[in-house]
């Protein structure tokens, strides 16, 4: 991850946190200082069960129908959708039978190369590349998923750890240090150690269900402590000896020519 990138990070982990309070950020991805109804309505109605069949249903009126079942704002991104040659008439053929709202957006979607977001309290049908650009910063409560046993049973922070799990795990290619969106850090504030991630909407909840599916492994073993994990040792910055002078080319060796005779 890029330096700069980090700091940025860490900036907005400090306003984050003296705005609001780490649990209501866990929340949702784009938490903010009170939780919003729109939102909160949006996540519920995302995990309710839905039937439905469309059978070259025009796109806009599949939104209508969905607005009215689920009572929930959704909207599609008319521009986003433009710039690749889809319209709000588009077909959709799909049979949903005993799905989340969330599973049924996922696979009719699909078929559009589309996917949805949330974004100001509505959940937005969008292209795959513009959510690639709706980045959302949330902060992660990691206290119990860092300390590590050091060599001479000092406690010590492990954050490269957990952050490298969750970049190779998650979306490896939507992360800034292989040149994605994505950033990360991880850093101790408040008396809290958190990981500060910007990432997209879907990609927060790939990272929220990881964390959660890494503390019912630690729970099956609640005597082990925490792990034994030797300090790395930090690199010593190369000392400034001064600029580098090249040495000069030697001349060419001057040709002295005997003057004429007047």
């Amino acid at each position: 991850m890029s330096r700069f990138n980090s700091i940025v990070v860490l900036g907005l982990a400090f306003w984050l946190l003296t705005v609001s309070n780490l649990s209501s950020a866990e929340k949702s991805p784009d938490a903010g200082p009170k939780d919003r109804s729109g939102r909160t309505a949006i996540e519920k109605a995302l995990e309710e069960p839905l039937d439905a069949d469309f059978d070259k249903t025009p796109l806009q009126e599949v939104v209508n129908i969905l607005k009215n079942r689920c009572k929930i704002e959704i909207v599609i991104d008319p521009r986003a959708l433009g710039d690749v040659g889809i319209g709000a008439d588009t077909p959709v053929t799909k049979e949903l039978h005993n799905l989340s709202l969330r599973s049924a957006l996922n696979l009719m979607l699909r078929d559009l190369c589309l996917t949805w977001t949330i974004k100001d309290d509505v959940l937005l049908i969008t292209t795959l590349e513009e959510e690639e650009n709706m980045l959302y910063t949330r902060v992660y409560d990691v206290s119990d998923l860092v300390v590590c046993h050091g060599v001479h049973d000092e406690f010590w922070d492990d954050y490269d750890t957990l952050i490298d799990v969750i970049c190779d795990t998650v979306m490896p290619t939507n992360w800034d240090c292989v040149g994605g969106p994505g950033a990360i850090a991880g850093a101790s504030l408040g008396g809290a150690k958190v990981l500060v991630v910007s990432q997209t909407y879907h990609i927060h909840c790939k990272i929220a269900e990881l964390l959660v599916r890494i503390r019912k492994i630690a729970e099956k073993n609640p005597d082990a402590g925490p792990p034994r994990r030797n300090r790395p040792i930090p690199q010593r910055k190369k000392e400034c000896t001064g600029p580098f002078i090249s040495p000069m080319p030697p001349l060419p060796p001057t040709t002295h020519e005997k003057p004429a005779d007047k």
